[in-house]
């Protein structure tokens, strides 16, 4: 076959003649009539019947697609962006679950309820009470003597404020304070019994007589130490050992005061502890 030709002259006007069409397809296969002797060609649409010694063609336009290129360099990062406003509030979310019960903690104490001991003595004289401040605890009496031949003429307790640890462990604070006396008359003569440093009235042990009445004659005091430790006796205050008593507190509880009766003589009492 001859190589082809194309004449946009000479074969447009032959095929003007013999009514062919030469618009050129849009789609992406382009089709022709080529002249089997010449090799002309001529462009024309898919649906063009060529003429006797012209045979249709057709060409792509679009080739295959190739394979995918390397990855370029990662380009500069740009500038930063201005800050946007700020977004609505969201909705509160749901309640989340109880968390579990935590552990227990340390116990709280104080000073309790005040127990009564027995009481010891006559039945003279009117009543008295005298207690500590609450959260202090009995250290001491100060005792006086009578202005008879027997018998005590009263006392007062010396208290210290006790303070407590985290986990229930006591100490004494160092502030004092005295109650008043039990009993009307002023004697000249009051006999001190003070704990050992450290250590409370848990108890007391004396003695009564009858003068008319029966009076209280003696006392001492039991002292308790806070750290445990053995108790000790202080006194006596006051002589004689006519009828014998001992009065203790319950088991845990310390002296934080005296109650009973008394006028010029001390005539009855019972402790009261916390």
């Amino acid at each position: 076959m001859n190589a082809l030709k194309i004449s946009s002259v000479l074969v447009g006007v032959a095929f003007a003649a013999i009514g062919f069409s030469s618009s050129v397809q849009a789609a992406n296969t382009v089709y022709a009539c080529v002249n089997n002797s010449s090799g002309t060609v001529q462009i024309v649409t898919a649906t063009t019947v060529c003429p006797p010694n012209w045979t249709l063609q057709s060409w792509n336009i679009v080739g295959p697609t190739g394979p995918a290129g390397p990855t370029g360099a990662t380009g500069p990062a740009g500038p930063t962006g201005a800050t946007g406003p700020a977004g609505a509030t969201g909705p509160a979310g749901p309640a989340g679950p109880q968390g579990p019960i935590g552990p227990q903690g340390p116990t709280a104490h104080a000073i309790g309820a005040v127990q009564l001991t027995a009481k010891v003595g006559g039945n003279g004289g009117g009543p008295y009470t005298i207690t500590c401040p609450a959260d202090a605890a009995a250290i001491g009496l100060h005792v006086r003597l009578g202005t008879f031949a027997t018998g005590l003429g009263g006392a007062s307790v010396d208290c210290e404020s006790l303070v407590f640890g985290a986990f229930g462990n006591a100490s004494l604070s160092g502030t004092f304070s005295s109650t008043a006396f039990s009993s009307g008359n002023t004697p000249t003569t009051v006999v001190p019994l003070t704990c050992p440093a450290g250590a409370l009235i848990t108890g007391i042990t004396g003695s009564t007589v009858v003068n008319f009445t029966t009076v209280i004659e003696s006392l001492s005091i039991e002292c308790t130490p806070i750290v445990p430790g053995p108790a000790t006796i202080v006194g006596p205050a006051g002589t004689g050992n006519t009828t014998p008593f001992t009065l203790f507190c319950p088991t845990g509880t310390v002296l934080t005061g005296l109650q009973g009766n008394a006028d010029q003589l001390f005539d009855a009492t019972q402790l009261r502890c916390q």
